[in-house]
C-alpha cells in the first residue's frame, strides 16, 4: 500500500494532538533504526514556530515528514519549508515520498493563494533534487531556492536574504581584539592579514565560524560559576591562531587548531 500524505495544521487543537501521536510513532521507528536521517527529524519541532505538518504514512509506518512556516502579508504570501525527511530503508514504503510530500504542499499553496515556496538546501546534492522539482535560484549570492507559484519575492525580501558583507567579519574580529584586556598582537595580525582573508571565501567562512563559536561559548557560560568559565583571552587565542595561519594569502582552512578542538569538546 503506498504512503498517503496527510496535512495537520498546528492551529487546530485536534491536529496538534495527532501530531504528537504520530511523533511518538516516528520516535519508536528511530529507536528501531528505521532509517530516518538522525540529523533531520521534523516531528521534534512540534508546533513551535511551525504552522503545518505534512506526514506520509502507510500501515502504521511513517514514511516521510515535512514541516513548513506560512506567512501572509499585505503584498506577499509565501511558505518556507523548515525540514523534510524520509525513511532511507529501501522497502515497499521507499521511493517518491519526498516528492509526494512536496506535491501535497504545492497543491495546497496554489489553492490557498500563496505566491512562492522557498527553502535553504543543505548541499549541492539536495539542491539538484529541488531543481528537478522546479526550484530556481534568483540571485547567485543567495543560497535559498524558490518555487514560484504566483509572483516572485520582492527586491526587499531578497535583499534581506543576502549574506553579510565579508568586511563585517573583519570589523567584528577587530572588536574582539579591542576588548579588555586589549590584544595588541591580534590587532596587528588583523590589520596586516585582513586582505588575505577577504580574498579567500573559505577563510571568510572559517573566520565567521570561529567568532560564532566564541560568542556561543560566552552565552553558554553565562550561568556558570566565574571560576568554571574559560577566560576570554583563551577563547580569543583561537582567533589569533586563525590569522597566524595566513601566509602570503594562503590559508589551510580545513586544519582546525588544537584550541578550537578543545572549545568544541
Amino acid at each position: 500500500m503506498p504512503c498517503e500524505v496527510k496535512r495537520f495544521n498546528c492551529s487546530n487543537p485536534s491536529n496538534s494532538e495527532k501530531i504528537r501521536e504520530l511523533a511518538d510513532v516516528a520516535e519508536r521507528q528511530q529507536e528501531g533504526n528505521s532509517g530516518f536521517n538522525s540529523k533531520i527529524i521534523p516531528w521534534r519541532e512540534g508546533c513551535f514556530h511551525v504552522d503545518r505538518h505534512y506526514v506520509a504514512k502507510s500501515e502504521g509506518v511513517i514514511c516521510g515528514w515535512m514541516t513548513v512556516h506560512m506567512n501572509r502579508k499585505s503584498n506577499m504570501n509565501y511558505i518556507f519549508i523548515s525540514e523534510i525527511s524520509t525513511r532511507r530503508i529501501k522497502d515497499e514504503f521507499y521511493g517518491g515520498v519526498g516528492k509526494s510530500l512536496h506535491d501535497a504542499l504545492v497543491a495546497d499553496a496554489r489553492a490557498e493563494g500563496f505566491d512562492f515556496i522557498y527553502l535553504y538546501p543543505l548541499s549541492d546534492e539536495v539542491s539538484s533534487v529541488y531543481t528537478k522539482w522546479g526550484y530556481v535560484y534568483l540571485r547567485p549570492e543567495i543560497k535559498h531556492r524558490f518555487f514560484i507559484i504566483g509572483k516572485q519575492p520582492s527586491k526587499t525580501f531578497l535583499d534581506n536574504l543576502m549574506p553579510e558583507n565579508p568586511r563585517t567579519y573583519i570589523v567584528r574580529a577587530h572588536e574582539m581584539a579591542l576588548r579588555a584586556p586589549k590584544d595588541e598582537e591580534l590587532i596587528r595580525l588583523i590589520n596586516t592579514r585582513r586582505r588575505a582573508v577577504l580574498a579567500n571565501p573559505e577563510a571568510i567562512s572559517e573566520l565567521n565560524g570561529i567568532m560564532e563559536l566564541i560568542v556561543g561559548f560566552e552565552e553558554m557560560e553565562e550561568e556558570m560559576e566565574e571560576g568554571d568559565r574559560t577566560s576570554f583571552g583563551e577563547k580569543r587565542e583561537v582567533l589569533k591562531e586563525f590569522f597566524m595561519k595566513l601566509r602570503g594569502g594562503r590559508f589551510n582552512y580545513k586544519r582546525k587548531t588544537r584550541r578550537r578542538n578543545k572549545l568544541q569538546q
